[in-house]
């Protein structure tokens, strides 16, 4: 099983060069980019903490990318220690540069989607919407990129959503 997973991680990231263009590229750099150290969620958040009739909102977005970075980065990043597929390409193979740290889960879909999931579950749609595609375009940004693998981007997915959820359930506890 665990064998044929890797498989399918492979032949993704060696079929992902077909999807290249110039435009293309620059559009994922960009994409990608947005979401280094949670900087476009950051941003999303901000105006939430300043309106006090979404500050609660504000809060459980914060709790869930700081819940999503304390077990995904700081905890089962360092316990599975997965070598990024990029490390495997050569240089001039790659649209980036090559990341520094480990592979799994995806940091940045996991980010993504904990904010994801918090607005789902708090917002309204023309909100959650727009920030799930968001989100989604960040994870597949990841692949495309090959710095992550199918396999890192979808535990990220699921953890981000299982945080984002959680967060929502700690303040629910709290405040009723």
């Amino acid at each position: 099983m665990f064998q044929r997973i890797l498989s399918i991680d492979e032949r993704v990231i060696a079929a992902i060069p077909k999807l290249y263009s110039k435009r293309r590229n620059q559009i994922m750099i960009y994409i990608s980019k947005s979401g280094n150290n949670g900087l476009v969620w950051i941003l999303f958040i901000l105006p939430f903490l300043f309106v006090s009739k979404w500050q609660r909102t504000g809060i459980n977005l914060i709790i869930a990318m700081a819940l999503v970075h304390i077990i995904g980065e700081v905890i089962i990043k360092h316990i599975v220690c997965r070598t990024r597929p990029s490390h495997y390409i050569q240089e001039e193979d790659m649209i980036v540069k090559h990341p520094r740290y480990y592979s799994f889960p995806s940091g940045h879909t996991a980010a993504s989607f904990s904010i994801a999931a918090a607005v789902m579950l708090k917002c309204p749609l023309y909100i959650a919407i727009p920030v799930l595609i968001y989100a989604t375009l960040i994870g597949f940004s990841r692949l495309y990129l090959r710095v992550h693998y199918l396999t890192d981007v979808i535990v990220g997915m699921l953890l981000g959503l299982i945080c984002g959820f959680l967060s929502v359930q700690f303040l629910n506890q709290i405040y009723y």
